[in-house]
Order: structure tokens, then sequence, then C-alpha cells
């Protein structure tokens, strides 16, 4: 799991593939089947899509430039071994199969690559590729690559940024076959998450090229591409305002269907009206009430809701002297109603979502238990003052609790400036003041808010209550031990379970998949009894495009909706 700061920024967005079952929320808006761009279509012809942050680099692989935005776009031109479908199964594009272990002792992977798979150039997609990835990721100085040694310590650590070395560290040494096309990994220890790996890979033989491979990582892509190995290729970027694809003539699989696709570099306040002006064809915002409604009302568009696996939550900071006492946050999760919180949020457009049961699993995956025990969640008020009272507090002016003469005062931090969080942000003061909390709001502009969360520097945490989302990745057990393990820099709110890190520690060598969703949920369920979190709902994704295209069909995988623009086409006029 990843905060939804950028893709994976800061541990932003790590993993993109696996496989659940339907999306809970599908389009029921009377649309046409959008998978099916087969019918009377024309070929070529251009789309504009809205995209509201632009890219930086090309290699969003790196800390630094890893936007979601970024890979929505890079995907066009980079391969990785497969994609997440919109029904959440796995496909395998660049791969015959699925990736095999081959040994468990010592723990081995194998890739198979297409034999056609090749870049634009004509250079192949090859063991050299996946060799290149890993020695940038695997956080390692090797021989030959850039170092950074600190002043005061002496320490030495790599000069290559990469946005995620987990699993790849594990990567003792790696072989190839079949004229590289036989990609064999051997690993220090097992790795149960190796098929989220090499997600994008650059074109190594452009970097080894260079007169600096490990300083082209960092920076040599920062202005183009140069070489692709998927349906597009790059073609211009006009900072500021555009960057547009073109269909790649040399592209070893099934050819895009349009010639250009052209991403138009929008604010997200504006994406609605430009959609309306025709000024682009593809909008994909946030899903709020007045936008939804807005775009409703729109003719000659079409729109899909869908839930996916990011989802919003509050995190207690359990520094804090109330939050510590678990009789606090039992009676704060008792007096918390949840479906009012989705009902006034997400009802008027989705009326079919219900709360959120499980922190590792989202409801439409077929390993989801709704692990939340009866009476929490619910709005129980009175069994939430009961609660306190039974933990030694007494009621003071003004109807609040009070312990040892302090009163209960709270704060709830999020991003400032989205007014569905500050509209959940109201709800729960008013749910948690009927129960004798005082809770107030402390936030931050947008993405600041993260800095109290996860301050820079290694600053302990300056909240109380925070509210914000998981980006839920469909291979989640690497993401338990970094939000919940004791010590991790991703666990904001410093909670600590001896049984948790154990089992967490348990799921990562479990090759089994049953055997570990198993434990996955026995975590989560101890999670309900901790009350480190509160889970509350998956958030939808939105798309919205002209009835003069087909063949969109938005995916709420981290994959995103641009997962399958070889098949959109225009409409026949």
């Amino acid at each position: 799991m990843t905060r939804d700061r950028s893709l994976l920024t800061k541990l932003l967005a790590l993993l993109a593939v696996l496989s659940l079952v339907a999306a809970a929320c599908g389009d029921d808006n009377g649309v046409a089947d959008p998978t099916d761009p087969n019918g009377d279509v024309e070929e070529g012809g251009e789309i504009v899509v809205a995209a509201t942050q632009e890219i930086t680099s090309f290699n969003t692989n790196t800390s630094a430039h890893n936007l979601f935005w970024g890979a929505q776009i890079v995907q066009q031109m980079w391969p990785s071994p497969g994609r997440a479908t919109p029904d959440f199964e796995i496909e395998w594009t660049l791969l015959e199969e699925a990736p095999e272990v081959v040994s468990e002792d010592p723990f081995t992977v194998e890739w198979r690559i297409r034999e056609e798979a090749a870049w634009d150039d004509g250079t192949p997609v090859s063991f050299d590729d996946f060799e290149y990835y890993w020695r940038a990721c695997n956080g390692r100085v090797d021989e030959g690559e850039p170092s950074v040694v600190d002043e005061e310590t002496g320490e030495e650590t790599t000069g290559i940024d990469c946005a995620a070395t987990a699993g790849y560290e594990l990567i003792e040494s790696m072989e190839s076959e079949n004229d590289g096309k036989l990609v064999r990994a051997v690993f220090s220890d097992v790795y149960v998450d190796y098929e989220g790996l090499f997600g994008t890979m650059p074109p190594s033989h452009i970097a080894y090229d260079s007169d600096d491979p490990w300083e082209f990582w960092n920076t040599g892509f920062n202005d183009e591409p140069f070489a692709s190995a998927g349906p597009w290729r790059f073609e211009e970027w006009n900072r500021g305002n555009y960057l547009i694809l073109v269909r790649n003539e040399n592209y070893w699989g099934e050819p895009a269907k349009l010639d250009r696709i052209i991403f138009r570099f929008v604010d997200e306040d504006a994406a609605p009206d430009a959609l309306r002006n025709r000024e682009v064809n593809v909008i994909s915002p946030q899903p709020q009430i007045d936008l939804v409604q807005q775009v409703e009302g729109f003719d000659g568009v079409s729109h899909s809701i869908k839930a996916g696996p990011t989802f919003e939550h509050l995190t207690f900071n359990l520094r804090n002297q109330f939050l510590a006492m678990p009789e606090v946050r039992e009676a704060l999760a008792l007096a918390l109603d949840r479906q009012e919180i989705v009902d006034a949020l997400i009802g008027p457009f989705d009326p079919d979502l219900e709360p959120l049961g499980n922190r590792i699993f989202v409801a439409n995956q077929p390993e989801y238990v709704d692990n939340t025990p009866a009476g929490l969640g619910e709005g129980d008020v009175e069994a939430a003052r009961q609660r306190l009272e039974d933990a030694g507090f007494t009621e003071g002016p003004g109807g609040v609790y009070q312990l040892d003469g302090q009163p209960l005062a709270l704060r709830i931090s999020t991003t400032g400036g989205n007014p569905r969080r500050e509209r959940a942000q109201e709800l729960i003061i008013d749910q948690l003041g009927q129960a004798g909390f005082d809770i107030t709001v402390r936030n931050l502009p947008g993405s600041d808010a993260f800095d109290l969360f996860f301050p820079p520097g290694g600053e302990e945490p300056d909240f109380e209550i925070a509210l914000f989302a998981w980006v839920g990745t469909l291979f989640p057990t690497s993401g338990v031990p970094q939000i919940y393990g004791t010590g991790s820099g991703s666990n904001a709110g410093a909670y600590s379970n001896e049984q948790v890190d154990a089992l967490a520690e348990e799921a990562l060598r479990t090759v089994d998949a049953d055997e570990r969703n198993d434990i996955l949920n026995q975590i989560d369920a101890i999670l309900w009894e901790d009350l480190p979190t509160i889970p509350l709902y998956q958030l939808p994704s939105f798309l919205a495009w002209s009835d003069d295209y087909t063949g969109l069909d938005d995916n709420p995988t981290t994959a995103g909706f641009t997962w399958n623009t070889e098949e959109w086409a225009r409409r026949a006029r």
C-alpha cells in the first residue's frame, strides 16, 4: 500500500498488477460496453486527454519523478511484464506466461520474454533491460556505480535514485538463457510479490550507449524516452501545454487504432468544462458529487464509476496521551458512523458502496473478509460514552469528557482544499462530539498535509488523527510491514504489536497464496482489535469521455484508464 501524494514518491504507489474479481461498482449509467471498440470505427484520428499533472521525466522509476500521470504516459512506451485489467486479472503482455518460481531454496524466479518483443529501433527487449533495472534499484553500490558518502558517519550509499527497492534488494544474482529471452533471478530470501517487479523498464541499450548509464538513469530520460516497445512512441512535449504520442509503426504487438494521443495539461477544476467544450475528449478527475452531477448533464458524453483499491481511512497517532489508550480508540470507533459518511460522500453517485471492513484487501478481492467487530463504526454514541467512563473519564464543561482535568481534545488533519475530505471532517467532528470528544480541524493545503504525517528529515509526525487514502496495491503483502511494522518510516502512528510483526514476516515468506492470504486476514483481525487505524470506504474512480470514441474502459487499479489505449478508436461518422 502507498499513500496518495504521488505514485511512488516517498513510498507513494508501489506496484500495479495482480488478480482480483469484478469491480464492486461498474458502469450502470446506460453506456454501451466500452470494451467493444470493433463496431463501426474509423482508423486513424486523434484523441485529447486532460492530464491534470504534468510529467517531469520519462523515467518515473526515480523518486524525483515518480508521478501518477507520468506512469500513465510512460506505460504506453516502456514495457512491463504484464498489466492489470479492470476486472483485476493479470494480462501478461511482455511475457509468454506468468513468471515462475522454479526453486524455493534458494528462491529463484524465471521470466520468459516473448521472442517478438523488441524496441522500435530493432533492439530486442531482453535480459539486459531487466538487469539494468535491477542494478539501478537493488539499493547497493556495485562496481562502477555512483555513491554518496555521509560526512558525519562515513556511510556509503548508492547514488542511483530508485523510487522503490523492495524485492530488488533481495536479488543476489541474475542470469539469462535463450539469447536473453529467459531471465532468471536468484533471491537471498523468499519474495512473494515477485509478480510486481520490473514495471515500465527503460531501454537499457540507450543508457549503456551513454557516457554514464547510471547518471542516465537519474537524469538522461528527463526530456525524451528515446525508444519505445509499446503501441505508441514519443513525438513532442510542449512544456506547460501538451505532450503528444503517435502510433508506433514498429510495435511488435497489436497496433493502435488512433494516429495520435495528445495529453493536454489541464487543472482538475477546469477539466469538466474542457470536456463540455470539446477542448479535450477524456477526463478522469477525482469524483465529487457536484462534478459527477455536472458531467451527467453533458450531451454526447459517457462516464463510468468503479471502486478500486484506493481507500480512505483514519490513522491515529499513538504518541498522543489519549490515543495511546485502547479505550479511547475503541470509544472513537464506537461513536463513528461510517455508513453515514459513505452515504453523504459517495452515496449520491454510488448508492451501493458500503464501509470497508479490511485494511489489506478491498471488497472486490476474493481474499476480502469483513473483519469489522460488531458495533464498531455504527454510531453507537451511548456505548462510546460508557467506554470512556469505564476508563475513568468524566463529563466536563460543554459535554467534553476529561481525564485528570485534561479535556479529550484532538485535532483531525487532511489535505486542505479537498471538498470531500473536508465534508468528512465535518461529519466526524459531529459524530464524535456527540460522544464527548472535542475534535478540531488542522489542515495544510493539498499534499502539504503529508509533511504532518510523514515529515522529512526523520522528524516526529505532528498530528493526532490523520484522514487520507492508502493506494492499495494488488500485491499487498509487502505493504503490511511498511505501514504497521514496528519502527517503519511509513508507520505514521507509531503502532507496535509483536504478533503483527511476526505474522507479517511469516506472510512475506509464505509462497502458497491461500495460506498467505489467511495470514494477512489474521493480521487485519488483530488490527481491528488494536485500532491503530480505521478504514472508511473505497474511493471510486471516475472516467468521462466523448461519445465520438469507443474502446475506453476505466481501470480502477493503479494501471489507470490508459491501460488499453491501443484499443481506443473513433466511432464511424
